[in-house]
């Protein structure tokens, strides 16, 4: 397996994980994070984009501003469009 494969193959472990989090706990923002920061390891941008915009309903539904980590990682996605 090569080094390509092997951080698809794990950034795929900390999407599962983290979707688990999520569905355990809506308000869970370092789940959300993980989410974000996971999905591009798989090539899959897109979903990175889907998991923010997630995030930011649940938390915005559970009336809880993100966190300053949150937003953070909100701005580094913004850019990468």
């Amino acid at each position: 397996m090569d080094c390509e494969d092997e951080r698809a193959v794990r950034a795929l472990a900390a999407i599962r994980t983290a979707s688990l989090a999520v569905a355990a706990d809506a308000s869970d923002e370092a789940a959300h994070r993980l989410l974000m920061r996971s999905h591009p390891g798989t090539g899959d941008r897109s979903a990175a984009r889907a998991a923010l915009l997630r995030a930011l309903d649940e938390l915005a539904a559970l009336g809880v501003d993100p966190d300053p980590a949150t937003r953070e990682r909100t701005a580094l996605l913004d850019a990468d469009r």
